[in-house]
């Protein structure tokens, strides 16, 4: 079965939330999902990234598929140091996870992975993330290897 790579190199600009002495740590959650029953989808791994101040995060996951068509990868990105700052909800658009912790959703995005050709030879895509509390135009880089 073909093994999919998927390498988190980077967030640019910054997608942290950087007011009044504010320091964000944000790390990336990804969510592999393949359609199933032409309603369902069923969930064929997910990953998370280490916090990393500077965004830069140079790390890799494998996931074994059997094709790529109709796969879509769920990527967010959340903030767990700015959960302990009081930052008003409404303002941030934040979103909590279930737990004693408070994260906050910093951005997010789609991919479907069988629109953009991946194949053996490595790929690099950049995927502006969308729901930021604050309009920062950043873009999330992330590089797809499909393994024979």
């Amino acid at each position: 079965m073909p093994t999919l790579i998927i390498h988190v190199d980077k967030i640019s600009p910054l997608s942290g939330y950087k007011e009044k002495g504010v320091q964000t740590q944000p790390y990336v959650t990804m969510k592999l999902r393949k359609p199933q029953f032409f309603v369902f989808q069923k969930d064929v791994g997910d990953f998370t990234t280490k916090s990393k101040a500077d965004e830069v995060y140079q790390e890799k996951k494998s996931f074994e598929v059997d094709n790529l068509k109709g796969v879509e990868l769920d990527v967010e990105v959340y903030d767990a140091h700015l959960g302990e700052k009081t930052v008003s909800a409404s303002i941030t658009g934040a979103k909590e996870l279930s737990g004693a912790t408070h994260h906050f959703l910093l951005g997010s995005c789609k991919v479907k992975l069988g629109d953009h050709g991946i194949t053996d030879d490595p790929k690099g895509i950049k995927i502006p993330l969308s729901n930021t509390f604050k309009s920062s135009g950043a873009e999330i880089y992330l590089i797809f290897t499909l393994n024979p």
